[in-house]
């Protein structure tokens, strides 16, 4: 793919972090997309440092040197992490049927690139399918024989989708009271409900700042499975001070972007695979015993 134009279009989400945007850009570059949008959100008024950051970081894009139009959206108002992110996301879509989305922090091997491409065209007609990703959270363990396997969850650091599918994305999560019960009732067992009954609860009464959540929502509530490649295909350089969710390190973070193995071998059914997000669930969202510590033990709680 790097030595040909990439005809799927990309979207970078940026803010103030130039060194982790470089290394995005960079592999970016070697994949040469036709057609390149960048969103950055403005500097926080309160933070006088920034202005200088996020001007580092939008300069990056004045050095896309290969034959590509480039689209910006640059903020000239600071937005909270929710509405920047899927605000870009959705002028993503009123722009292109289809696409690739990075944040500012997500690198792509080069397989990621022709992997997303090639499975846009195939499920671009199947509604089941809700996005495809390019993690791996299994840490080597395989899940049957394919290329990739279905999963109810929606790993977003590096992924694609449709058009047509994020139009279903509503930041308010209004359905949520509506659906909750029967949305609930389709996880498996109650530990992982108690679990996303809170998680989901706090994201509808706007007591996390985040956009993710609700994707999860929007997929499980249209009955979608996202695709999860054998190989983790994109690493996470941003964990750290500056990050907004990922601060503290954790097994996720910075983990080696690998390549696949063409052509693709596709599973023979379109079903989640239970086993994978069943270890999904305990080793990527449930909180371990050290982290429930670490947060009772925070100043203020007892």
């Amino acid at each position: 793919m790097s030595k040909q134009s990439l005809s799927t279009p990309i979207l970078i989400i940026a803010y103030r972090r130039e060194d982790t945007t470089q290394k995005v850009l960079a592999a970016v570059r070697d994949a040469c997309p036709e057609r390149l949008y960048v969103a950055c959100n403005a500097p926080r008024p309160d933070r006088p440092e920034e202005a200088e950051q996020c001007a580092d970081v939008r300069r990056l894009f004045d050095t896309v040197d290969w034959p590509c139009s480039v689209h910006r959206l640059f903020r000239d108002e600071h937005l909270c992490a929710r509405d920047s992110i899927s605000g870009a996301i959705s002028w993503f879509f009123e722009n292109e049927p289809h696409g690739i989305i990075l944040e500012d922090d997500c690198v792509p091997s080069a397989s990621f690139f022709r992997f997303a491409s090639e499975l846009l065209d195939r499920y671009a007609d199947d509604q089941r399918v809700g996005m495809i990703s390019g993690d791996n959270f299994q840490y080597g363990r395989h899940r049957g024989e394919a290329s990739y396997y279905f999963s109810r969850y929606c790993h977003i650091w590096g992924w694609a989708t449709w058009r047509d599918r994020w139009a279903s994305y509503d930041a308010t999560m209004s359905l949520w009271p509506s659906y909750r019960a029967r949305v609930l009732d389709s996880l498996e067992g109650p530990l992982e409900r108690a679990y996303w009954r809170r998680i989901l609860d706090r994201t509808h009464a706007g007591l996390i700042d985040t956009w993710d959540y609700q994707w999860l929502f929007s997929n499980w509530l249209n009955h979608r499975v996202n695709v999860i490649p054998q190989v983790n295909l994109v690493s996470n350089i941003g964990f750290g001070a500056q990050a907004h969710h990922t601060r503290n390190l954790t097994s996720a973070a910075n983990m080696v972007a690998g390549e696949l193995a063409f052509p693709l071998a596709h599973p023979q059914a379109l079903l989640p695979d239970q086993e994978a997000d069943r270890y999904t669930f305990k080793g990527s969202y449930l909180p371990s015993p050290q982290a429930v510590v670490r947060k009772l033990m925070r100043p203020g709680r007892r």
